[in-house]
């Protein structure tokens, strides 16, 4: 009996920056074939590397079809690979794939950018990591404490919100080291104030 099969029905491609490129490679099987098995897309945006497989001796056995996704609007995208043969019913594969804005995330220590920090993240995804501010760690100097979106005019000693892994990135974004100093103050008793700076030259006076 005539056959043409590949695994899957669906093929999704994930969500990439606009401009960015996909590929995905399915698995195609036949036998007791005589002619040339086509491939078609139907859609934007997704191309075949191979618009033919040809059996050898009636077979085909594990042929890869590549296909790429490469959009060039935002938005999520549908298309169509149909297989034909003369010899055997076709099989259709739906492709999916969306596309979205890449955003930079600018990090500034003590009031300048560290352009070594800078990460490019996916609109609506978070950072896989945050890193660390490399600048403060001369002696007696300040602790870095995390980083938060807005500069801190001089000193405060309320914690500011800070940057997490669960912050979504949805626009280009700037954020600024936070350092903190604890000091002893107080008359009747000894006590602990911790104060936060966006420079930390400011807390080396507190």
């Amino acid at each position: 009996m005539d056959t043409l099969n590949v695994e899957i029905t669906n093929a999704d491609f994930g969500k990439i920056a606009i401009k960015g490129k996909a590929e995905r490679t399915l698995t195609l099987n036949g036998s007791l074939l005589t002619n040339t098995v086509s491939l078609v897309i139907e859609g934007e945006y997704f191309t075949l590397a191979s618009e033919s497989v040809t059996p050898i001796d009636g077979n085909i056995t594990d042929a890869k079809i590549k296909i790429t996704y490469k959009p060039i609007a935002e938005g999520t995208h549908t298309a169509t690979l149909k297989i034909t043969s003369d010899d055997v019913d076709g099989q259709t594969i739906t492709l999916t794939g969306q596309a979205v804005q890449q955003h930079t995330v600018h990090f500034f220590v003590n009031g300048e950018e560290d352009e070594t920090l800078a990460k490019k993240v996916l609109s609506g995804n978070t950072l896989e990591e945050i890193p660390t501010a490399t600048s403060c760690d001369l002696l007696n100097y300040p602790t870095f404490a995390g980083w938060t979106s807005a500069a801190i005019e001089g000193t405060t000693d309320v914690k500011p919100t800070m940057l997490d892994l669960s912050t979504p990135i949805t626009s280009e974004c700037n954020y600024y080291a936070v350092f903190e100093k604890a000091t002893v103050g107080g008359s009747s008793e000894e006590q602990t104030e911790t104060h936060y700076s966006t420079v930390y030259h400011e807390l080396k006076i507190v």
